[in-house]
């Protein structure tokens, strides 16, 4: 509940932050979701969402194209305020607590396809969450988008170095389609010469990495951290 990456903090900046910051990285999330649907036809079929939380960054997708969603998220308070955010949608959502993961095997029960949300890019890749050889071999289409690299202050304030204030810029907070190692090249020669700015590489190469190509955009999280988000596809597009 307390993980930096999820729980009461996260609720807290999506609370403080999204309505603000938010809006285009919740645009390009949902035309992410919008082309995997339409290029695997998955319209009226039912979709598997891992590491939901409760929403925040979802308030965008349409998912009344979906019969059926499943979601993966531990987060018990997540829970409620999916319920309370989508409350239309929740006759049509199956909750687990939990993902079954047995042996080397990640098992999420049931569904067409399988959304990753923003939880690749965590701590699951270091090999402490979801085995990704179990992922990579599961049949199912899948799309993640998950942070791949990332950059804050390290004193806690704003910064108002080069990066910041070009990723807050149209240029790139639309979508921006690259080879996958020139994406994460191009964010980190963003922070190149900012010496206050913690950079975090996030190592998400090792994620569906058949797929070469994919889609970054910045995702101010907060005033003072900004994501390089990376979304991929599988199959690729």
């Amino acid at each position: 509940m307390i993980h930096p990456s999820g729980g009461w903090g996260y609720h807290l900046k999506a609370f403080c932050f999204a309505p603000f910051l938010w809006r285009n990285h919740r645009k390009n999330i949902a035309q992410v979701v919008s082309r995997f649907v339409r290029n695997n036809q998955l319209q009226g079929k039912v979709l598997v969402m891992v590491g939901a939380s409760a929403g925040h960054e979802l308030t965008c997708v349409d998912f009344s194209v979906f019969k059926k969603i499943i979601v993966f998220e531990p987060d018990g308070v997540a829970k409620i305020l999916f319920r309370l955010r989508y409350g239309r949608w929740w006759p049509y959502v199956e909750w687990h607590r939990t993902a079954v993961v047995t042996g080397n095997e990640s098992v999420f029960l049931g569904g067409d396809a399988v959304l990753w949300c923003n939880v690749l890019g965590q701590d699951s890749v270091s090999g402490k969450g979801f085995p990704l050889s179990a992922i990579g071999a599961d049949p199912r289409p899948q799309c993640s988008f998950h942070d791949a690299v990332s950059g804050a202050e390290s004193r806690g304030v704003m910064v108002e170095g080069r990066w910041a204030s070009s990723a807050t810029g149209a240029g790139f907070t639309r979508i921006l389609l690259k080879d996958r190692r020139d994406g994460r090249r191009e964010a980190i020669s963003h922070w190149s010469g900012e010496r206050n700015v913690t950079l975090v590489d996030h190592d998400t190469l090792n994620v569906f990495p058949d797929v070469t190509d994919a889609r970054f955009w910045a995702w101010r999280l907060t005033p003072w951290s900004t994501h390089w988000v990376e979304a991929v596809t599988r199959p690729q597009e």
